[in-house]
């Protein structure tokens, strides 16, 4: 996965990925961009921090991680 933003962690040994981000929403958005990414085919870097960039100002979360975001509803 190229770098697309510091918010995103990847630990190759614990096979995990961690979103770092300002709020829980922010967070939801993140795990679902990364989660997202097999899906979206090839793309450059410029494209994928474009989108990355989208869904955080639009508030593009993921229906998997949809329970994260309304956490910070509450």
């Amino acid at each position: 996965m190229p770098y697309v933003t510091g918010s995103i962690i990847v630990d190759l040994l614990k096979q995990e990925v961690t979103a770092r981000c300002g709020d829980v929403t922010a967070n939801a958005i993140t795990l679902g961009f990364v989660q997202d990414q097999p899906k979206m085919g090839k793309l450059t870097k410029k494209q994928l921090k474009d989108e990355y960039a989208r869904r955080i100002t639009e508030g593009v979360v993921n229906k998997k991680w949809q329970w994260l975001a309304d956490i910070d509803k509450k």
